[in-house]
């Protein structure tokens, strides 16, 4: 696990990088060779640049964002696949670092902003909309992807879709859409901003700017008051956990996973 100190200074081939500029910070996921597919590198790092984010109160405003073709393709499949047999303790692990990310976000005082484009699938579709704002490239696309590898929803999708949605829409979501379109994210409200692909980062900057004119305890407090006490997230991140690990135990997740890992590996 990274220490305190190379958090903020991190390799350019870190599976996460931290940045700073003044009162905003950037947290860029940084596997693009894989689309940004989570390991435990990449969970790990995220946790421990949140957590770096919400210690510091001279930060309003933090950006997560994807490097390369994508904002995030989720799990690492490949991943997986190499550990099917022992493979409860592997997403544990996962899992336990990914949760840690989840409550920082949601807690800190500063306002988080998802810039997503091209493809969120999978967990990375459940944290596109964990953020406080989602700001989507008009040609990004979210994909649950959960039952296709026979698993529940991790990664707050049932907190950031579900609370939005209501869960007759989300469940029809997880279990019978093949993805959303940045349009009708938008217009189901799980998109706050819908931008061109080319103006993505220019409209992000405009909505951080708008932020930054805010009453920073007021805008603290909103946050606070929205989402309630942060044991009510832990709760329910905890039932999630629960159960995606009786999911990991079925014929049908190994089935699953064994042959995407399988293809990926071929395609890769």
């Amino acid at each position: 696990m990274p220490g305190k100190s190379d958090i903020w200074n991190s390799a350019a081939d870190a599976p996460v990088r931290l940045r700073r500029d003044g009162a905003v910070a950037t947290i860029t996921l940084n596997r693009p060779q894989s689309l940004n597919a989570i390991d435990i590198g990449m969970a790990e790092r995220l946790a421990a640049s949140a957590e770096a984010v919400k210690r510091d109160p001279g930060i309003r405003v933090l950006l997560v964002k994807g490097a390369g073709a994508a904002f995030c393709a989720g799990g690492d499949v490949q991943l997986f696949a190499a550990n099917i047999g022992n493979i409860a303790p592997i997403v544990g692990n996962l899992l336990t670092e990914l949760d840690r990310f989840i409550h920082a976000i949601r807690s800190m005082d500063a306002i988080v902003i998802m810039c997503v484009h091209r493809v969120a699938a999978g967990a990375g579709c459940s944290l596109a909309f964990m953020g406080d704002f989602c700001v989507a490239a008009d040609d990004a696309r979210f994909k649950p992807a959960y039952a296709a590898i026979g698993l529940s929803p991790d990664a707050g999708g049932t907190i950031g879709i579900a609370k939005q949605l209501g869960p007759r829409r989300a469940m029809q979501l997880f279990l019978a859409d093949d993805h959303l379109g940045a349009r009708e994210a938008h217009d189901l409200g799980l998109v706050s901003h819908l931008v061109s692909a080319a103006s993505l980062e220019e409209e992000t900057d405009r909505l951080v700017a708008r932020l930054l004119g805010q009453n920073a305890v007021a805008v603290a407090m909103t946050k606070r008051l929205l989402y309630g006490i942060g044991d009510e997230i832990r709760a329910q991140l905890d039932r999630e956990r629960e159960g995606l690990m009786q999911c990991l135990a079925t014929e049908a997740f190994r089935e699953s996973v064994s042959s995407s890992g399988s293809a990926a590996a071929r395609t890769g």
